[in-house]
């Protein structure tokens, strides 16, 4: 028999509850993996409620966590790029309050598959995509291995050195009007000053 989560009392009413049935000796795993897919696939936004459901489901599955694993990070690569970021969320609230062999399973991937989706989300996106990083290395207990998060770090570095601009004095424009003007020039009233151009941000 399928046991399914019960929502506990001191939950709010409206809070929500897994459909995804706690994991027994007896469970089909087809059955769990179906049901948790069909559940994460209504993760399309930053729904803390969905995030929830889905990790409480998780915890309770541990049994088949690497079906559950594996269902996520097929998601997180398949997923459109605006609904990465809640996928992420998601794995962040599992290693985090579940923990376990959860944080081995996704650690043998989380490179590959942090790198992959920063590469296609927007701007803010990215930007999110960093600070759940930044909290990876300071939680109460150990997620990943140092040298795992490091080479995360690298290839966002990486990444930000390609995307700044780069100025050669070959192709920079010089305004024969300014070159003519003398140095000690005063600025005049309602001119626009010169700004500099910063050669790296």
């Amino acid at each position: 028999m399928y046991q399914q989560y019960q929502q506990p009392n001191h939950q709010s009413h409206g809070a929500r509850t897994s459909s995804v049935p706690q994991n027994r000796d007896n469970t089909d795993p087809i059955h769990i993996r179906q049901l948790y897919k069909d559940e994460l696939a209504t993760l399309t936004f930053n729904s803390k409620p969905i995030i929830t459901s889905l990790t409480i489901a998780a915890g309770e599955n541990v049994l088949v966590c690497k079906i559950i694993v594996q269902i996520i990070e097929d998601r997180m690569r398949s997923a459109p790029a605006n609904q990465k970021l809640p996928t992420l969320y998601l794995i962040d609230s599992i290693i985090k309050n579940v923990g376990g062999p959860y944080v081995n399973l996704f650690g043998r991937s989380i490179v590959s598959l942090f790198l992959d989706a920063y590469a296609v989300v927007d701007s803010a996106a990215k930007a999110s995509f960093e600070k759940v990083l930044g909290t990876w290395p300071n939680w109460n207990t150990q997620l990943f291995p140092r040298d795992t998060i490091a080479s995360i770090e690298r290839e966002l570095q990486s990444m930000h050195q390609q995307r700044q601009p780069q100025y050669h004095q070959s192709s920079m424009h010089v305004n024969p009007h300014f070159s003519e003007r003398p140095r000690d020039a005063p600025y005049q009233q309602g001119q626009r000053p010169m700004r500099a151009v910063p050669l790296h941000k």
